[in-house]
């Protein structure tokens, strides 16, 4: 019985994420914020590459505040290791999103400039994002 429950208590974690994110719905500290419009996960990698590219378009004259912490781990073991042993080395870091959540938030900048950085923040990240002006 006792293996049975740990076995659940996994299962529940390896789900799909679900729900909406009521917490904050408009920007607190920026003009405008991008938020997402479906749940997922970003990679450590995706949100650094969308800083990146705020800054470089925005030619440094942006404040960006990123609201996304890399609260989960992804492990995996070697290719040709047996099975047992222990768990695996950690891969990268992820973290959940969840709908109608502030990812980043960024001020100093008009209007039309953060469209165009929008447009292109849209095909660097693997979720639906929707754009919110203060």
């Amino acid at each position: 019985m006792k293996n049975k429950r740990i076995f659940l208590k996994r299962r529940r974690e390896k789900r799909r994420i679900r729900g909406f994110y009521n917490k904050s719905i408009y920007p607190s500290v920026g003009l405008f914020c991008i938020k997402s419009a479906e749940t997922g996960y970003l990679t450590s990698k995706q949100i650094e590459s969308v800083r990146r590219l705020i800054s470089r378009k925005t030619k440094r004259l942006s404040r960006v505040w990123i609201n996304k912490v890399l609260d989960k781990s992804l492990t995996k073991k070697a290719s040709g290791s047996r099975m047992g042993k222990g768990k695996g080395k950690v891969i990268y870091k992820i973290s959940r999103v969840y709908k109608g959540q502030i990812i980043y938030e960024i001020n100093g900048i008009s209007l039309n400039l953060m469209r165009d950085v929008f447009n292109s923040i849209k095909y660097k990240l693997p979720l639906k994002i929707v754009l919110i002006n203060n």
